[in-house]
């Protein structure tokens, strides 16, 4: 090689970062590849400057605009020897593939919109109005209104669902039939043909050098006209076949050259990783994209950066300016990962900063009523138990007493599997509110069956017997007294399928402090029921304590502590526990003696049969098997299996010889 050979190279180089550096070094001065595909023809210059920073041997494709222009700088010194930074200048490079690369003049009069780093003015920032924006044609504008969008930061926010990536270029002898593929090729001539009285068609004829493909543009007939005889244009799309053939209908275009113009905005519909919007009926991609690319072009300055460059470094977040052009035109199909890092990472960081002010707000705008501890009253219960409480369970219980001594209100989210013994845990709790300090306590279950359930057990563990004095379901312990009332601990139930009469009295009890531990359902708060001296509240199956709930408890004063539980924690319960809003606690060692529930998930026709092998060898063996459904009545807008229609096919087919009984909540108890 020659010193001419390391000239023309160079002179490659240097006219390729001019146009980056006229497109704000976006990446699109070399069309179908990025400059990162010009590296084989310049391996004469290649190892004095790849290794400059802050490129260091990475791609130019994932280093970000400002790296890219730095490089650059860097970049021409050291070919040039001077200080002068790259200037736009009349060319663009179009690289078909990585073994060439063709050099054309572009228009001097056309621009490619550029971020400004003037100050905005007050009617163009991100809430100007999409009606404000007069550099989108009103099509687009109509658009985004009908899609919801009403600012320029709507628009900008607005993602594509998926990327078609039509990025691999194919020549026109290498194309299949029945396979999507993208071509860049000269027109060398349309017409326009119709028939039936309707729009017609156009068909626009390219070649490439290796072959010839036929493009039909169905009701398009304007297409004939779009382009000149020599205009080179990329198009994307499946490929067909007609008369041995390559031919495609409708693809998705884009410009290369027309009329005599270099295309300098990049590719959009073609040649790319295409975005694909999510539209409601009637609506166009093409439309939005183009309106999408505009809206970035002359918004992207106007997004500020709200994390700091220590947090950037520290995490390997790209800017939010860049993370957002990259959600709508990548340059490679791993780089929206990094995009959507950063967007999740600043929906977590907003979503624990809400969180946590509003746990701030819990915990500081009214007290709570702070609880002593009483050890031996605890201790008392445990030994009565007959069985030693689990580590996660006595860490638990610790952690609870100390937070309902705090003086703050309690909000805390009890985590374990069924049988894993949380209800014991807030029995504790219950037990320390109402037998050491004479408060109330309250427990919650979603459903009526369920308050029953834990009401029941409640009356085993307590040792509590039915309490003659009173007219309702309520109980005294034997083991436990309410020192400050002169009286044995009290356990009431409170359902909607008491009497009048026993309602009535559970009401009176509840207002006047006679009775410590109450048991109901959620409807104990939204029902008018008044508590004397409410200290702390249990709600089971927490994701569906509500938010009329939660704002009765809000509004009491001093507020009562709130202790959640929950063995199928679902999307919102995790939210709130990861965001910061509940503590959480977790029960992950079962008690000693449980078994440990196995899970299976059968799928196929032999697992199925299976399971059904399984149920027939525990009925034989004297036990019952339970099969659940999630609809009593079949339904056409649920999907799932019916108890109903699953109990006849059950009794039917499967075990005809077995005794299938059918239960579910609309049944009467007669």
């Amino acid at each position: 090689m020659t010193d001419s050979v390391v000239e023309r190279q160079t002179e490659l180089l240097v006219n390729v970062l001019k146009v980056e550096a006229k497109n704000g070094f976006d990446n699109s001065a070399v069309i179908g590849g990025g400059l990162d595909s010009m590296w084989p023809n310049l391996d004469r210059v290649e190892a004095m400057i790849r290794g400059l920073a802050p490129m260091d041997g990475r791609r130019y494709a994932v280093m970000s605009p400002v790296e890219r222009r730095s490089w650059a700088a860097a970049a021409y010194r050291r070919l040039h020897g001077t200080g002068v930074q790259p200037k736009a200048g009349p060319v663009v490079v179009e690289a078909k593939s990585a073994d060439k690369a063709q050099v054309s003049e572009p228009a001097k009069d056309v621009e490619r919109p550029r971020r400004s780093a003037s100050p905005p003015k007050s009617n163009t920032g991100l809430d100007a109005p999409i009606a404000s924006l007069r550099f989108l044609h009103r099509s687009a504008r109509q658009t985004f209104e009908t899609l919801g969008l009403r600012t320029l930061r709507d628009v900008l926010w607005h993602f594509p669902l998926r990327m078609i990536d039509y990025t691999q270029q194919s020549n026109i002898n290498e194309l299949v039939a029945g396979e999507e593929a993208t071509v860049v090729g000269d027109v060398v001539g349309a017409d326009v043909n119709r028939f039936g009285g309707g729009n017609g068609y156009a068909r626009v004829r390219i070649r490439d050098g290796t072959g010839f493909l036929s493009i039909t543009f169905f009701n398009m007939p304007y297409m004939a006209t779009r382009w000149q005889s020599g205009d080179r244009i990329v198009v994307s799309g499946k490929v067909s076949e007609y008369q041995g053939r390559p031919t495609m209908e409708n693809p998705e275009y884009d410009d290369v050259t027309r009329g005599g113009r270099n295309n300098e905005r990049g590719f959009v519909h073609a040649g790319a990783l295409v975005p694909v919007y999510p539209l409601s009926a009637g609506l166009n991609q093409r439309t939005v994209r183009n309106g999408v690319m505009q809206c970035l072009d002359k918004g992207l300055r106007f997004i500020e950066e709200p994390l700091s460059d220590d947090v950037l470094d520290e995490h390997q977040l790209m800017k939010l300016s860049d993370a957002i052009e990259v959600m709508h035109r990548p340059l490679s199909d791993r780089q929206p990962w990094a995009a959507i890092r950063r967007l999740a990472f600043d929906e977590f960081l907003y979503n624990q900063i809400a969180a946590i002010r509003r746990r701030t707000r819990w915990r500081s705008s009214v007290s709570a009523v702070q609880l002593a501890p009483d050890s031996e009253l605890v201790g008392e219960f445990v030994s009565s138990l007959g069985f030693e409480l689990t580590s996660d369970q006595r860490e638990s219980v610790e952690t609870i007493l100390s937070d309902i001594g705090s003086g703050y209100p309690m909000a805390r989210l009890l985590q374990g599997e069924v049988g894993s013994g949380k209800t014991v845990v807030a029995i504790v709790a219950m037990l320390s509110a109402s037998g050491a300090n004479g408060m109330q306590s309250a427990m919650m279950a979603p459903t009526e069956v369920l308050a029953e359930q834990h009401f029941i057990g409640m009356l085993e563990q307590l040792r509590c017997q039915y309490a003659l004095s009173v007219h309702g379901p309520v109980y005294e312990s034997s083991l436990h007294r309410v020192e400050s009332r002169d009286r044995n601990l009290r356990v009431g139930l409170l359902t909607g399928s008491l009497t009048s009469r026993e309602k009535r009295t559970m009401h009176e009890m509840c207002a006047d402090g006679e009775v410590d531990l109450v048991v109901g359902t959620h409807a104990l708060l939204s029902e008018g029921v008044d508590f004397e001296n409410l200290a702390l509240v249990v709600v089971d199956e927490q994701q569906r304590f509500g938010t009329e709930q939660r704002a009765v408890l809000t509004n009491r004063s001093p507020r009562p502590h709130l202790l959640a539980m929950s063995a199928t924690p679902i999307p919102r319960t995790l939210h709130m526990t990861m965001y910061g809003e509940m503590e959480l606690s977790t029960l992950r060692v079962m008690p000693y003696g449980r078994k440990d529930i196995a899970t299976r998930w059968a799928q196929t026709p032999f697992e199925v049969a299976e399971a059904y092998g399984t149920i027939r060898n525990e009925v034989s063996a004297g036990r019952q098997a339970f099969v659940v459904c999630p609809l009593i009545d079949p339904s056409e807008n649920v999907g799932g299996a019916s108890a109903v229609e699953e109990y006849e096919r059950l009794r039917c087919n499967e075990f005809p010889d077995l005794n299938v009984g059918l239960l579910h909540g609309r049944m009467s108890l007669g």
